[in-house]
């Protein structure tokens, strides 16, 4: 179980999530998902739809939010979430992921 992060933390935790941002394309390119059009930060977790309309996931797994088949293995990269094509939006949680 996670628990709230300090106040005085948050200045570090958005420049975190600025820097993963500009990260992600790079790490979400491949032949088989594309480059990132968009992204979602969860709690501990994040997804990026890419231009191939594919969904990749990393992050905490504890509750199957990354929707790879295993909550035993957080991912520090992006990971292909198998079975979802043609994805138009996705929206991340503490510990849940939705996509359409």
């Amino acid at each position: 179980m996670h628990t709230s992060l300090p106040k005085r933390m948050a200045p570090l935790v958005g420049a975190l999530i600025v820097l993963a941002i500009a990260l992600v394309p790079a790490q979400t390119a491949s032949a088989e998902g594309g480059t990132a059009t968009d992204i979602d930060a969860g709690g501990y977790h994040s997804c990026a739809i890419t231009s191939a309309e594919r969904l990749k996931c990393w992050g905490d797994n504890i509750h199957g939010q990354l929707g790879i088949g295993d909550t035993l293995v957080d991912q520090f990269k992006p990971v292909l979430v198998p079975d979802f094509h043609n994805v138009k939006k996705v929206s991340t949680g503490a510990d849940v992921t939705c996509a359409i």
